[in-house]
């Protein structure tokens, strides 16, 4: 698969964040690079990771008969989960080679291969066959799409007539960013490796306009609260000491701009810049 600038850049930070994702994350753990759904009785963050698949298979009434594409399927925690918890079967897309790699070594581990499968595709353009999927699953992963209106326009030609789109995802307010508002999102940008993020209204006009029907838009920003203040936490103590980190080779840039990238976002929570939201349409029978 030929790679875009976009995509290179996307396979660079998760080479280079591997660490960071394993230590502040647990995703060796969990399998999950995706913050979590906090309600009673979820406490630590694996429960919450776990509990966000829950959550948004229950939101769009996932069953055994459902066939899924995880779109940017990351370590798989997404996909391994729908496939164990639900019974459906699920095709992990993902770019990124060692997630890849490990992602069917879990499969396998799991004796989930005759429910999961990954391969190597992006997500915009996967090649599959059309109408081959009932859902099309975006989990924190949409946003590093260069063109959002490719992806939804791939989701729907992937999508069989009833079939349902879903994305969780960071959404701007609607409302004009101010000029220190961008400085603040665009260092967010930059060290997540995100070309651009969307408003909830632009969401709606790209569905309707390839299509989608039934919309609707659910703010769960409160209920992953918990998850982004640890990252707070996590970034109040390693960030004062990223250049002496740096100088002693004990990180690299990438590490460094995820520090900045994550900073910024929390800047920009408590400026109400953005919103976690879940986006969900049906394919019109």
């Amino acid at each position: 698969m030929g790679k875009t600038p976009q995509l290179i850049l996307v396979n660079r930070y998760y080479d280079r964040t591997r660490p960071e994702y394993n230590l502040f994350w647990g995703s060796h753990r969990n399998l999950a690079m995706h913050f979590g759904y906090y309600e009673k009785g979820i406490y630590g963050h694996d429960e919450a990771v776990a509990n966000l698949n829950k959550r948004l298979s229950q939101l769009i009434g996932i069953s055994k008969d459902d066939i899924v594409l995880d779109a940017g399927s990351g370590l798989d925690g997404s996909s391994l989960w729908l496939a164990k918890n639900l019974g459906c079967h699920v095709t992990g897309v993902n770019i990124v080679k060692w997630q890849n790699d490990l992602a069917n070594h879990h499969a396998a581990q799991r004796n989930l291969t005759n429910k999961v499968k990954f391969i190597i595709a992006d997500y915009a353009n996967t090649k599959l066959p059309e109408e081959s999927f009932t859902v099309f699953w975006g989990v924190e992963s949409i946003g590093h799409a260069e063109s959002r209106g490719a992806v939804i326009k791939e989701a729907y030609r992937l999508l069989s007539p009833g079939g349902k789109i879903l994305i969780s995802d960071y959404l701007l307010k609607d409302e004009p960013l101010s000029g220190h508002e961008k400085e603040i999102v665009q260092v967010w940008l930059d060290g997540w490796a995100m070309p651009h993020l969307m408003t909830e209204n632009q969401y709606k006009e790209l569905f309707i306009k390839t299509g989608f029907k039934d919309i609707e838009v659910l703010d769960w920003t409160s209920q992953v609260k918990p998850s982004l203040e640890r990252l707070r936490r996590f970034v109040r103590v390693v960030r004062p000491f990223k250049k002496l980190l740096r100088r002693l080779n004990l990180v690299n840039d990438e590490q460094i701009s995820n520090y900045e990238a994550s900073r910024a976002q929390m800047l920009a929570l408590d400026a109400d810049i953005w919103r976690y939201k879940v986006v969900i349409g049906v394919k019109p029978r």
